[in-house]
């Protein structure tokens, strides 16, 4: 993964997506079937919580953004193992509310890092 000139090398998690560049299928100029399934969203039928998954090199780049009230809070991870994302999902409360994009959102996070860049 290479960071951006303007981004702050201390504080990768809360570096914005714009200063994550990697050589995805999202940045090639391959065919739009492949480019498909280098980003994938999983947003809840209330639309409070949205995860954004993309392929990164070293791993899987994952945003949740959760909004509640006048509450919102966004953060950003690079995983790079299986095992460390789904210890991250376990320990998420929301899980027990979207029990089904919570499933939907493993097998993205699968099928991502399945997928060679």
């Amino acid at each position: 993964m290479h960071l951006g000139s303007h981004c702050p090398r201390f504080n990768l998690l809360r570096a914005p997506l714009a200063c994550v560049r990697s050589r995805s299928p999202m940045t090639d100029s391959r065919n739009p079937s492949e480019q498909a399934f280098a980003e994938r969203r999983v947003i809840t039928s209330d639309g409070r919580l949205t995860f954004e998954l993309r392929r990164v090199d070293g791993g899987v780049l994952v945003r949740r953004h959760h909004s509640e009230r006048l509450q919102q809070v966004e953060h950003s991870i690079v995983f790079s193992q299986p095992e460390s994302f789904h210890r991250y999902l376990g320990m998420d409360q929301l899980r027990f509310t979207y029990v089904l994009q919570y499933v939907e959102l493993k097998r993205a996070f699968d099928d991502l890092l399945a997928t060679d860049i």
